[in-house]
C-alpha cells in the first residue's frame, strides 16, 4: 500500500513538515524507551539538539556547513 502511493504523498506541500513531526515524535518514543532500559539515545540530527536545548532555535535555520 504504501509504496503504490509514495509519489502522490511525496508530492503535497504538507509532505515534509508531517514528516518532520512524524520523525520528532518517533524519536521521543524511542528516547523514552531508551533510557528506561539504560541507554542513552542521540538526537538524529544537530537542528533537533539545538532545538532540544533551546526551543527558541526552532525558528532559526542552521548555519551552512555545520
Amino acid at each position: 500500500m504504501h509504496y503504490t502511493n509514495v509519489s502522490e504523498h511525496a508530492g503535497v506541500a504538507a509532505f515534509f513538515p508531517w514528516r518532520r513531526v512524524y520523525l520528532r515524535r518517533f524519536e521521543q518514543y524511542l528516547q523514552r524507551i531508551g533510557v528506561s532500559a539504560g541507554y542513552q539515545v542521540l538526537p538524529h540530527s544537530r537542528r533537533v539538539a539545538a532545538v532540544a536545548a533551546n526551543p527558541a532555535n526552532a525558528r532559526r535555520r542552521p548555519a551552512r556547513g555545520r
